[in-house]
């Protein structure tokens, strides 16, 4: 059962590390694109286009944190973590 503990937590660490790497990306073009703007640039869709590149990173580091979550349920189910659980 301990090793299931350690899948859980690098799975978690995984998925806040999938975020992490989103938001710098997302800093990164936020910076460009307004650059791009202030020089009178149209970056409509380059912003269009950093939603959508956030939003998937979070998604997916968020999907990495449930599983974790669901894992660390299975090994120790109390009833405040099923209630957790079944309202995510």
């Amino acid at each position: 059962m301990n090793y299931l503990h350690h899948t859980s937590f690098g799975i978690g660490v995984l998925g806040v590390l999938v975020i992490c790497f989103g938001v710098l990306c997302g800093l990164a073009r936020f910076i460009r694109s307004e650059l791009h703007a202030a020089r009178g640039a149209n970056v409509d869709e380059d912003r269009r286009n950093l939603r959508h590149l956030l939003g998937y990173y979070l998604l997916l580091g968020l999907e990495f944190l449930i599983a974790a979550d669901i894992i660390d349920t299975l090994m120790k189910p109390s009833v405040q973590d099923l209630i957790v659980l079944g309202t995510i």
